[in-house]
């Protein structure tokens, strides 16, 4: 789902953006067809000077010599060395190589890694320094010497493997370049079940998640929520839920702890709390994720003011999710503002199947997200 563009865009320096190129933001797909024309020319020329080389007669003038040359097993030798450190590198998942900021960077499999990476350049730089070599003393240091059309074998050659070595060098860089719609930045969403709008009446929205994503591709980020609402009363410091008491009548005994009696039944599709503690209370409406019955509510509405016999309803609630981008919102927090930035994304999480993946996308041309 395409979303507006934001006013706030961690990408933004200038005032004014600077123009973007329109096949710019095609640099990874343009790297790969590169990739893959000098991959293909390589071998055409190989396999050309393979076909001059099985056709290659004696001069009609002297039917009785024989060619002084051919393309044999040997001349493949570089060819293959070479593909097989292309394809060793390129298949390298290069965050394994970074021993900082990336996923599963065990010593061990940057190590590993590490040495891949080696025997992949060591077998290209053998492969081209084998062509150089055939190219020298087959083809160039012979007594008598060859003439220009078979020599051309061993150039060939070299041409072969110097188009492999550059092709998995830009395969290399269009790896790293960022795709169609990567991230250029680490962004960070948070999440909440209220539109941080400002206008709460008493009511105000808690943050349920912060979810940081790292420039480039990042590994999936399960968010779980299970209508299984719950009425807690928090407890509340700096505006951040820091704890709760149990789960529908609000209570509170001689020595100021707070409970709730027991659930009774009541009617469909309506939740609702009582307050009977004698005095004015704060309650949280959340969910719990998980069936164990010891796991602390994720809080969605944050209940500043409820008066004492007072009864918060619930009726058919219908969990609406909002995506926002922000830097200072923590989990759990109330907030009591509006938000610094427009929500980009929202959704009704009941009209979604069982199962759903998100995906945050940005869009170069445009300066613009996409969730």
């Amino acid at each position: 789902m395409s979303v507006p563009r934001a006013d706030y865009d961690p990408r933004k320096i200038f005032l004014i953006s600077c123009p973007s190129l329109p096949f710019f933001k095609h640099r990874r797909a343009i790297g790969v067809y590169t990739a893959g024309a000098l991959f293909a020319l390589a071998y055409a020329m190989f396999f050309d000077a393979c076909a001059l080389s099985s056709h290659a007669k004696p001069p009609k003038d002297a039917p009785q010599d024989t060619v002084p040359v051919h393309v044999t097993f040997v001349d493949w030798l570089p060819g293959i060395f070479t593909t097989l450190g292309l394809l060793i590198i390129n298949l390298i998942d290069k965050e394994r190589l970074l021993a900082e900021g990336s996923y599963g960077g065990e010593p061990s499999i940057i190590w590993r890694a590490r040495l891949f990476l080696f025997i992949g350049f060591a077998l290209m730089a053998g492969g081209l320094a084998g062509s150089v070599s055939l190219l020298v003393l087959k083809y160039i240091v012979t007594h008598p010497p060859l003439e220009p059309r078979y020599q051309y074998y061993g150039y060939a050659n070299v041409a072969q493997n110097v188009s492999l070595m550059l092709s998995a060098v830009v395969l290399w860089l269009a790896q790293h370049a960022s795709s169609d719609f990567e991230l250029p930045t680490p962004a960070r969403l948070v999440f909440t079940f209220g539109k941080l709008d400002g206008k709460y009446n008493g009511v105000f929205p808690v943050i349920w998640k912060t979810v940081p994503f790292p420039p480039g591709n990042s590994p999936p980020l399960p968010l779980i929520y299970v209508h299984n609402l719950t009425f807690s009363h928090p407890v509340v410091k700096d505006d951040v839920i820091t704890d709760f008491g149990q789960e529908t009548s609000l209570l509170r005994n001689d020595e100021e702890k707070y409970s709730f009696s027991t659930p009774t039944d009541g009617q469909r599709g309506l939740m609702s709390a009582v307050n009977q503690t004698g005095k004015d209370e704060m309650i949280t409406l959340g969910f719990i994720s998980s069936p164990i019955p010891t796991e602390t509510p994720s809080p969605m509405f944050y209940y500043e003011h409820l008066g004492d016999g007072s009864v918060l309803a619930i009726n058919d609630f219908g969990p609406k999710l909002y995506a926002y981008f922000s830097l200072t919102y923590s989990e759990e927090q109330i907030i009591r503002g509006k938000a610094e930035t427009e929500f980009i994304w929202e959704h009704d999480l009941t009209t979604l199947p069982l199962v759903s993946n998100w995906m945050l996308k940005f869009d170069p041309t445009k300066l613009q997200y996409s969730l």
